[in-house]
C-alpha cells in the first residue's frame, strides 16, 4: 500500500505463490466480479499459467470440488455454464435498476496464508492479458503485516454482513466455511492493532453511498482539514452530466474543490467534456495508444517467458484502471478499485469495492507516477474539451441492465435429495417480497434442465416433482443450470443451481466417480482410468456396464478385484497416516484435520454407503466395514491427540449407523459373521 507503481500482474503473483513451499495447497477461493471467463476460472482454481486452455481432467475436477469455489457476478451476465464443474458454486446478483455487481475481488486462502487481490481487472482474458487494469495485493500470515490483517478482518466483516444473506442459508454455501477459516486465522490478531491507514472503501451495498464513507475517512484521518484538488483515472463518465455527474456530487461533499485532474485514453476522451468538472479547472492527460515505451516493455517480457512479439505489431491495451486521489492541506488519501468516475459507480447505484489509503505529502508527486505508469502523454488537453458531450455517448459496457424479463424473484435453486430414496428434486428459494406472487410470476416462463430441455415444475411450496437417481444424475452432466424460459419475449436465462447441505456432505459421489477412481485419484495414481474425461464430469459407461457410481468392479474376477482394491486402500491407509501426523504437528490442526482428513474420508464413505446401498452389496458393505475400522484405528491409537478422537468419532458413528442401515436383512452367515465382528470392534470387544 505504499505510493508507489509496480507492475505486477495477477498472474506473476500466483505464480509466485504456486512456487512457494510455505504456502501450501489452496483451501478457499472466492472471487467477485462483473463476467468472467470459465477458462481463467479454471486456471485461478488449479493454479496454472493464466493463458493456459486445456480442459478439465477428471483429477482437476476432483481437486474443484475439494475447494468448493464460490463465485458471485453479475446475473446480466449468466451463460450457458454447462461446462464448469458441478461443485463450483455461482451466485448470479440481481442489483436494482439501472446498477450491476461491479466489485471485483479474489479471495485466495492457502495453506499458509490469506490473499486478497482488489483491483478493477474482472476475471476474463482481456481483464487479465489486455487491459491497463490496478491491482493491490493482500497478504495476512499469522505474525504478519498488521495493516494487511485489519483490511482482511474488515473484509470478513464485509463478506458476512453484505453477501451472507444472498448466498443460500443451507449451511452448504462455501462462505460459511471461509468466514469461519478467516476467523480462525485472525483470532490471534488483536482487536484494537492501533490506528487504520488503510480502509476497504465500498458503494451500493447496504444503501451506503461511496462519497459519504470517503468524507467519514477524511474526517477521521485528518479532522477538519478539506482537500481543494481531485485526481481522477477513469475510462468512463456519465452520459448525461447536465442531469447529475461526478463531479457535481464530490463538490457537495467536498466544497473546497478546485482543481479536477483527469487521465482517461483516447475512448474516454470522446466522452469527456467542461460539463463532467462542474465548474472545477480541468486538467487532462490522454494515455497514449501504443507508446514505444509500453511496446519495450511488452517484448521484453515476451522474451522472459521465451515468446517473441511479432514484427509491427500494435497491442489492444484499454484502460480499465479506476483511480481516485483527493488533497489538501499536505494531507491525502488515494483510492483505487472498481469504481469508474461515474454517479452510478459513487452514488451507490453499482456495487463497488476498492481499498483506500493514506497519502501524506505531495500528491502531485504520486499522480505524476501514476500517469507515467499508464504511459500517459506529458501534454496538457483541456483546451480540446467540448462544451458538452456527444449527444450519444459510450456507456460502459459493465453497466448493461439486466432484462426485467429475468426471474429475478428467484433468490437461489438448490438440488436436494429425498432422503432414503435415491430420488432428488428442485427447491426454488424466493425473494421475500414476492412472497405472495412468485407462483402468478412463475407461469410466465418455462422451465427445463438438462440437455434435451426436460420440462419442470413446481408446486406451492417450490418443490419440482422427484427425479429417480439414474435420471438426475445422467441429466447433471451438461446441466449446470436451469434454463427460465419468457414465453412471451421468448428471452432465455439460465439460473445456476446449488446443492443442499445433506448432497455436500457427500459432494465427490456427484462428479460421478467411483470408490475405486476416489483411492486413485487421492494416491495420484494413473492406472485403471483414462485422465481426459470424455463428458464433462462424468466417464462414458460401457455398454451393458452398471450404472455409475454403483459399477466399480473392474476385472471379471471378483477376488482378484477385490485384492486389487484391498492393495488400493493400503496406500490410502499409509496416506491418511501421514495426513494425521502432519496435521497433529501444524499450527492450526483443527483446520488442517477438517480439511485434509475427516473431510475427505467422509467424502469416500459417501461413495461406499452409495455402493453398499445398491443390490448384491456384499462387496459395498466389506469396504464400509474397513473403512470403519481404519477411522476406529486412527481415533484410539495411543499416540492420537484428544483433538484427533473428537473429530475422528462422529465420523466413526456415522460409519456405523451406514453400515446398520445398508446391512441385507437376510444375509449369508459370511456376512452376518463379518458384520458382527465389526460391531463388535466398534463398541470396543475386539480392540
Amino acid at each position: 500500500m505504499a505510493a508507489t507503481i509496480e507492475e505486477k500482474s495477477l498472474g506473476d503473483l500466483l505464480e509466485e505463490l504456486a512456487n512457494d513451499p510455505d504456502e501450501g495447497p489452496l483451501l478457499h477461493v472466492l472471487v467477485l466480479t462483473y463476467e468472467f471467463d470459465q477458462e481463467q476460472l479454471f486456471n485461478l482454481l488449479l493454479r496454472r499459467e493464466l493463458p493456459d486452455m486445456s480442459p478439465l481432467s477428471r483429477r482437476d475436477s476432483l481437486h474443484i470440488s475439494r475447494i468448493h469455489p464460490l463465485v458471485i457476478y453479475d446475473a446480466a451476465k449468466t451463460r450457458d455454464f454447462s461446462a464448469l464443474p458441478p461443485l463450483l458454486e455461482l451466485h448470479p446478483w440481481k442489483s436494482r435498476a439501472f446498477g450491476c455487481h461491479h466489485s471485483k475481488a479474489y479471495c485466495l486462502v492457502t495453506e499458509g496464508a490469506v490473499h486478497l487481490f482488489l483491483g478493477s481487472f474482472n476475471l476474463t482474458f482481456s481483464g487479465l492479458f489486455r487491459n491497463r487494469e490496478v491491482m493491490e495485493h493482500l497478504c495476512w500470515k499469522e505474525g504478519g503485516d498488521r495493516e494487511s490483517g485489519l483490511l482482511i478482518r474488515e473484509w470478513t466483516d464485509f463478506l458476512r454482513l453484505y453477501y451472507g444473506s444472498r448466498v443460500h442459508a443451507s449451511g452448504a454455501s462455501a462462505l460459511n466455511d471461509l468466514l469461519a477459516c478467516l476467523d480462525e486465522r485472525l483470532a490471534g490478531l488483536a482487536k484494537n492493532a492501533g490506528a487504520h491507514n488503510a480502509h476497504l472503501l465500498f458503494s451500493g451495498y447496504g444503501g451506503k453511498n461511496g462519497i459519504n464513507r470517503l468524507q467519514e475517512i477524511w474526517k477521521a484521518w485528518y479532522g477538519d482539514t478539506s482537500p481543494d484538488t481531485l485526481y481522477v483515472v477513469s475510462p468512463f463518465f456519465d452520459g448525461r452530466p447536465e442531469k447529475g455527474c461526478a463531479a457535481a456530487s464530490f463538490l457537495n461533499v467536498f466544497p473546497r474543490l478546485r482543481d479536477l485532474h483527469v487521465c482517461t485514453d483516447e475512448g474516454g476522451f470522446s466522452t469527456l467534456s467542461r460539463a463532467h468538472c462542474s465548474g472545477m479547472k480541468a486538467h487532462v492527460r490522454l494515455i497514449e495508444a501504443a507508446p514505444e515505451a509500453e511496446r519495450a516493455a511488452i517484448e521484453q517480457r515476451a522474451e522472459d517467458c521465451g515468446v517473441r512479439v511479432p514484427e509491427g505489431y500494435v497491442p489492444e491495451r484499454r484502460l480499465h484502471a479506476k483511480i481516485l486521489l483527493l488533497s489538501g492541506g499536505g494531507h491525502g488519501l488515494c483510492c483505487l478499485g472498481s469504481a469508474n468516475f461515474t454517479n452510478n459507480a459513487w452514488l451507490g447505484r453499482n456495487q463497488e469495492l476498492g481499498l483506500v489509503f493514506r497519502t501524506e505529502g505531495d500528491a502531485a508527486k504520486l499522480w505524476k507516477n501514476i500517469t507515467r505508469g499508464l504511459y500517459a502523454g506529458s501534454g496538457e488537453e483541456s483546451a480540446r474539451l467540448p462544451d458538452h458531450p456527444p449527444t450519444h455517448p459510450a456507456a460502459d459496457p459493465e453497466d448493461e441492465i439486466t432484462k426485467e424479463e429475468f426471474p429475478d424473484f428467484v433468490a437461489f435453486i438448490t438440488l436436494e435429495p429425498r432422503p432414503g430414496t435415491g430420488e432428488a428434486l428442485f427447491h426454488l428459494h424466493i425473494e421475500k417480497k414476492y412472497r405472495d406472487t412468485w407462483q402468478e410470476l412463475l407461469r410466465a416462463y418455462t422451465v427445463r434442465w438438462g440437455e434435451k430441455g426436460a420440462v419442470l415444475t413446481f408446486n406451492t411450496e417450490g418443490n419440482s416433482a422427484p427425479m429417480p437417481e439414474e435420471e438426475w444424475q445422467k441429466r447433471l452432466v451438461g446441466g449446470r443450470t436451469l434454463e427460465f424460459l419468457h414465453n412471451a419475449s421468448g428471452q432465455s436465462f439460465p439460473f445456476p443451481f446449488l446443492y443442499a447441505g445433506a448432497f455436500m456432505e457427500g459432494k465427490e459421489a456427484l462428479l460421478g466417480i467411483s470408490d475405486t477412481e476416489w483411492l486413485l485419484l487421492h494416491q495420484n495414481r494413473d492406472e485403471e482410468y483414462d485422465d481426459a474425461w470424455p463428458g464433462p464430469f462424468r466417464a462414458q459407461e460401457k455398454e451393458g456396464a452398471p450404472s455409475a457410481p454403483c459399477s466399480v468392479d473392474r476385472r471379471e474376477n471378483v477376488i482378484i478385484a477385490m485384492q486389487n482394491y484391498l492393495n488400493l486402500f493400503g496406500g490410502m491407509e499409509s496416506l491418511f497416516q501421514k495426513r494425521l501426523a502432519e496435521a497433529s504437528e501444524a499450527g492450526r490442526p483443527a483446520e488442517r484435520l477438517r480439511a485434509y482428513v475427516v473431510g475427505p474420508l467422509r467424502e469416500f464413505a459417501g461413495l461406499l454407503c452409495r455402493e453398499a446401498a445398491c443390490r448384491d452389496s456384499t462387496s459395498g458393505l466389506f469396504k464400509l466395514g474397513e473403512l470403519l475400522l481404519f477411522v476406529q484405528r486412527l481415533s484410539r491409537s495411543p499416540e492420537t491427540s484428544r483433538l484427533v478422537k473428537r473429530s475422528l468419532q462422529p465420523l466413526a458413528e456415522e460409519l456405523q449407523q451406514a453400515l446398520d442401515a445398508c446391512a441385507p436383512k437376510s444375509a449369508p452367515e459370511t456376512v452376518n459373521a463379518y458384520l458382527a465382528f465389526i460391531r463388535g470392534t466398534f463398541h470396543g470387544r475386539n480392540e
